[in-house]
């Protein structure tokens, strides 16, 4: 895998301490960004259950308006529709797994 310091190597540039300060902010924020791990699927999930806690936990407040509980009530079904999106081929895999095994006694 390609590192930074080989890009320095590359440019001709054998330590770090012989960027700029300004060149120095840049490689160090390129750094971040390439170490960071890839959002997957299981933190959109984590994300969409946790924002959907706080949609419900907001509607429950009697003192809303009538646009902050309108708002809270579209982030709720929102949530709602996209955790069922994410969940639907998982849930239809289940079925066919459990159609399979009790019709052909088949395990996939």
């Amino acid at each position: 895998m390609f590192n930074l310091s080989e890009l320095l190597e590359r440019l001709g540039i054998k330590s770090f301490d012989e960027l700029s300060a300004e060149e120095r902010k840049t490689y160090q924020e390129w750094g971040r960004i390439l170490s960071s791990p890839e959002v997957t699927l299981d933190d959109i999930r984590k994300l969409v259950a946790s924002e959907g806690r706080r949609a419900h936990e907001e509607m429950k407040k009697f003192d809303n308006s009538e646009k902050r509980q309108t708002f809270y009530q579209a982030l709720s079904h929102f949530n709602d529709t996209l955790t069922l999106f994410l969940d639907t081929p998982s849930a239809q895999r289940d079925s066919l797994r459990a159609h399979l095994k009790q019709t052909f006694k088949v395990e996939i």
